[in-house]
């Protein structure tokens, strides 16, 4: 081989090396962002859950908290106290949700946890008041397979 040719042979593997080379930075770039996004999630979601564990802990913010809130006012102490329970339980679904649609999670657990959510939360009484009062307050695309959810299960209630 000429000079040339190897010369041209040594650029191609060059260009092809820089260019892997930026493709793979790009994409460490990329991992590190949804890491970082995904940190500052999780202490936010911290964060509401102390603030939400105070509703639990001191009842009379309650009467502030939810001041405008008819459903939750015309409750029992004992039934606030869920209310605010299942608050933080769902804020605990969520999240594992997210981690779960993002693939930090693996399918057959999140199927698990999915179970729970119909068979062990769909049922309670309370659970209709509370979500049809607070869903909103959660991401849209968890408030949107709960509520799906929530419609398979009444239906095949009616049903059963």
């Amino acid at each position: 081989m000429k000079p040339e040719e190897w010369t041209l042979i040594l650029t191609v593997v060059q260009t092809i090396v820089i260019v892997l080379s930026l493709m793979a930075l790009i994409w460490q770039l990329r991992q590190f962002t949804r890491s970082l996004q995904h940190d500052a999630y999780s202490r936010a979601i911290e964060d509401y859950s102390q603030i939400a564990g105070h509703l639990l802990d001191k009842p009379q913010l309650n009467q502030f908290f939810y001041e405008d809130n008819t459903d939750f006012q015309a409750l029992t102490g004992d039934q606030k106290d869920f209310y605010n329970y299942l608050g933080l339980s769902f804020a605990l679904f969520e999240r594992i949700y997210l981690l779960a649609r993002q693939g930090s999670i693996q399918p057959r657990i999140w199927d698990s946890w999915e179970r729970w959510l119909i068979d062990g939360w769909f049922r309670l009484r309370l659970f209709d008041t509370f979500w049809r009062r607070e869903r909103t307050f959660f991401t849209t695309d968890f408030y949107e397979f709960v509520d799906r959810k929530y419609a398979e299960f009444k239906e095949r209630a009616k049903v059963a």
